[in-house]
């Protein structure tokens, strides 16, 4: 019997958004009798080991970048800049020892830079295919961009976790006029896709369900904060804390208030699909969450994180979801505005679409030839 043909699944360990959304990959590259090796780091290490505990798990250091609690984000990445940089090279030449160690036949990357190589077949995750920058910084846009898109071009192929066209959920992020020709766009990408109507475990009925994720230490800063907030309140409510490294399964604040650590996939699509008022970050897996459940939430962007300060507006102005900012942020007044939002329905998951790219994908594999895409002159 042939031996199955490993892949390298790596996801970014800036919150848990990029792990999860590596779910339904892993899930269909197992389907189609392939080995799956996971390399991640901090708490989507130990979200992934949770979800697939059969898998093996290799704990794969990822930036060392902090947020700071006060002060101008643009400014501290701006000086945290070499140290990306060091490191992204750090890890491409790691990723060469896991190849030879573990016989990997393949690369998928969720955003992570480093993890090219002339060795195999690599792809490249990413819905910020042109980055959104701190206000007071659009001089620097153009270069920091033509950085972001240096990196992606070295990968075989390019998956944009959205659909093409003006019906999409990114806006700018990724689309504009000169797209590199080695991108495929692939629908939603969503741990909740190919749970809908099917039977899953309930997590109980709640009024409020409160995610919370992020890196810290704005992660605890905002968990603080509602929970102030929600212990006020006469909502039974629910709070993921998003610690997927806590053994501790829930606690009960009060008979109206559970704090869980973290949710598998089917209890958080449980939750998700069954509260009436979401609370959560502006984050774009949440987002495609939503969309593949087409609920609705009012929406905290982590502050400084241009990307989800961006989405947010993006979606208050198109009148799906309302925001606040973190430091003025009021439950109750979310909640009274909530009706005026229509929310994340009407979008299409497009499995197939995500099948068609992994097959392609997994055929360079077996021929053990790169995937060739011809250049695109505008960039």
């Amino acid at each position: 019997m042939a031996k199955r043909k490993k892949i390298l699944v790596a996801p970014l360990n800036w919150g848990l958004g990029h792990a999860t959304r590596c779910i339904p990959i892993i899930k269909k590259l197992k389907e189609k009798g392939y080995e799956v090796i996971v390399a991640a780091s901090d708490r989507p290490y130990h979200l992934l080991k949770k979800e697939f505990p059969e898998l093996t798990h290799i704990y794969f250091p990822n930036y060392e970048i902090d947020y700071p609690e006060k002060g101008k984000m643009g400014w501290h990445m701006f000086k945290m800049a070499p140290e990306v940089f060091r490191q992204t090279g750090k890890e491409h030449r790691k990723l060469k020892k896991i190849i030879g160690r573990y016989k990997i036949k393949g690369v998928i990357s969720d955003n992570r830079f480093g993890l090219s190589s002339k060795q195999v077949p690599c792809i490249f995750i990413s819905h910020q295919l042109q980055l959104e920058m701190p206000k007071g910084w659009g001089v620097f846009k153009r270069l920091v961009n033509w950085i972001n898109l240096s990196y992606m071009k070295r990968f075989d192929a390019i998956w944009i976790p959205d659909f093409e066209g003006e019906h999409n959920l990114s806006g700018s992020l990724s689309h504009f006029k000169h797209i590199p020709q080695n991108t495929t766009y692939l629908g939603l990408l969503s741990r909740f896709s190919e749970l809908s109507g099917k039977e899953v475990k309930e997590t109980g009925s709640y009024d409020l369900l409160i995610s919370i994720s992020g890196p810290e230490p704005q992660r605890t800063i905002l968990e603080n904060r509602l929970t102030e907030q929600a212990l006020k309140l006469p909502y039974k409510t629910l709070m993921v804390v998003g610690k997927t490294e806590d053994g501790k399964d829930s606690v009960d604040i009060t008979d109206k208030f559970k704090k869980v650590a973290h949710l598998n996939a089917e209890r958080m699509y449980s939750a998700m699909r069954d509260a009436k008022y979401i609370i959560c970050r502006s984050g774009y897996s949440t987002v495609m969450d939503l969309a593949a459940i087409g609920q609705k939430a009012a929406f905290i962007p982590t502050p400084g994180q241009s990307e989800q300060e961006y989405l947010a507006e993006k979606y208050k102005n198109e009148g799906l979801a309302n925001f606040m900012a973190q430091d003025v942020v009021s439950i109750e007044q979310l909640i009274a505005e909530y009706e005026n939002y229509k929310g994340f329905g009407g979008f299409d998951a497009g499995p197939a679409i995500l099948d068609n790219c992994l097959d392609v994908f997994l055929q360079r594999v077996e021929t053990h030839t790169p995937i060739k895409y011809s250049k695109n002159s505008g960039l």
